[in-house]
């Protein structure tokens, strides 16, 4: 949810820049939803570990006490940074749907931008905004690199726990891997499924 916030806010803020800085930051943001994984999970280590370059000049300025990257904050953390970039590239396209005239019509009309947003902008992105939070759900609850190289598979997550109960040394339960393997596939399908639902309902599928 909080990835999906900053997305929403960082696009629609793009509309209103100039196309040359606009550019630069797609393009920027294509780059960075491609860096993922064990590398993602070695730089916040370094930035924001316990001897990070950024931890040590908060602690430095006094803004914080203390900030453990490898608990459940820290891996909130890692999660939001990795979903802003494929959260920003999903709801790019949907934002133009959000025609200038319909704003000045209702500016016209003695609408406030709150109830533009309420009343039009919020109907028409419903269907992007709600079909881009479950990738990005799905996105989450699949991803498995970032956070076994954070915290050496010592969280318990789903992804994890598949992993360690294939080729745990003490705790080997192929069949119960495949069981929780089996109920991750079927929660992606339903999700894949509803997305699908709701892109047709969207103005992509007009």
């Amino acid at each position: 949810m909080i990835g999906l916030l900053i997305a929403a806010l960082l696009v629609s803020s793009l509309r209103h820049l100039n196309s040359r800085i606009k550019e630069a930051i797609i393009a920027f943001t294509n780059m960075s939803s491609n860096f993922a994984g064990v590398p993602l999970a070695f730089a916040f280590i370094i930035i924001l570990g316990t001897n990070g370059a950024v931890t040590l000049l908060l602690k430095q300025w006094g803004i914080i006490e203390d900030f453990n990257l490898y608990s459940r904050w820290g891996l909130l953390t890692l999660y939001i940074y990795f979903q802003i970039p494929l959260g920003a590239l999903l709801l790019y396209p949907a934002f133009d749907a959000l025609k200038k005239d319909a704003y000045e019509a209702a500016a016209l009309l003695g609408a406030s931008s709150f109830r533009y947003w309420i009343k039009i902008g919020f109907p028409i992105l419903s269907p992007a905004l709600l079909g881009t939070f479950i990738i990005l759900f799905a996105n989450a609850i699949g991803a498995y690199a970032s956070v076994y190289a954070l915290t050496s598979g010592n969280y318990n997550m789903v992804t994890i726990r598949v992993a360690s109960l294939v080729s745990g040394d003490l705790f080997l339960e192929p069949n119960l891997a495949a069981a929780i393997s089996v109920v991750l596939m079927l929660l992606l399908a339903f999700i894949t499924a509803i997305n699908q639902w709701l892109i047709s309902r969207s103005y992509y599928g007009k």
